[in-house]
């Protein structure tokens, strides 16, 4: 949570508000951080539950990956 709230600071910072496209634009190595952190955060997470539903025995989970690896 606290990668989700860096972006919602950051987003809503008074001084210089980041908006969500501009944290993805090219060059943006600040906004760029901030959401790869977030998103291997949420992946992090993503396997977490994953494991935990195995130990509880659910098998019917799909996750969805984007068609990605990680």
């Amino acid at each position: 949570m606290a990668r989700l709230d860096a972006i919602k600071q950051a987003a809503e910072a008074e001084s210089s508000p980041m908006a969500f496209d501009m944290m993805i634009a090219p060059g943006n190595e600040q906004g760029s951080e901030l959401i790869n952190e977030a998103i291997l955060t949420l992946v992090a997470q993503t396997g977490s539950i994953e494991q935990a539903a195995g130990e509880l025995g659910v098998t019917s989970l799909q996750p969805d990956d984007a068609g990605h690896r990680f």
